[in-house]
């Protein structure tokens, strides 16, 4: 019995554990990015969007037909199996040393907290009268919401011998007044021995 517990710890450990590819993968991602603060949610995301995407198949950005690739069944099957295994996953804070982490359930919260903190600062820095400051306020600092983005990753998939990576983000915001944002499936591949965007597919923002 114990034995049978300890084999199934060790799977469970197996599935959910992190991948070495993935600080990589999102350390990429983030350079990629002007956000000099991210905020990332801890339970990972968007497998719906990424399930419908891989059912297709064939996946390339309309713009960019040069680039695409086309899954196999076997492929398909392995990386929906892999979806359906990480919808409950959480990523650890390991993966995103300079990122602050924080639960879905508290997107709101923080999204109203950061608003009323900009529009408090925005409040003393007219006050001042300084003609500069409210400048530089309004060039840097033009809306409360930009403030207010939570970055969501599902956890990244790989297959073809750890050579291609899938997954989805959503960049989003303003969730204590109306959400808003943005959301992709992007392909990475593996170019001498570093992971690089391949395809990026935009689902729109709203």
């Amino acid at each position: 019995m114990k034995n049978y517990i300890l084999i199934l710890f060790v799977l469970a450990a197996k599935c959910f554990s992190q991948s070495p590819n993935d600080r990589e993968i999102f350390q990429s991602f983030m350079d990629g990015k002007k956000d000099s603060a991210f905020v990332i949610s801890k339970q990972s995301d968007g497998y719906k969007r990424l399930k419908a995407v891989v059912l297709k198949k064939k996946i390339y950005n309309i713009h960019f037909p040069e680039k695409s690739l086309t899954l196999t069944d076997k492929e398909v099957s392995y990386i929906i199996a892999e979806i359906n295994n990480n919808k409950s996953y959480n990523f650890s804070e390991t993966t995103f040393p300079n990122a602050l982490i924080i639960s879905k359930d508290t997107v709101q919260s923080y999204s109203s907290n950061k608003a009323k903190s900009w529009h408090k600062e925005q409040r003393s820095v007219f006050d001042s009268n300084d003609t500069i400051k409210i400048l530089k306020f309004r060039n840097e600092r033009p809306y409360s919401y930009i403030e207010t983005y939570v970055h969501f990753f599902s956890k990244p998939i790989y297959f073809r011998n750890d050579s291609l990576c899938i997954l989805h983000h959503a960049d989003l915001c303003n969730f204590h007044s109306g959400m808003c944002g943005c959301n992709s499936t992007y392909i990475y591949k593996k170019n001498n021995g570093r992971w690089e965007k391949y395809i990026e597919i935009q689902h729109g923002c709203y």
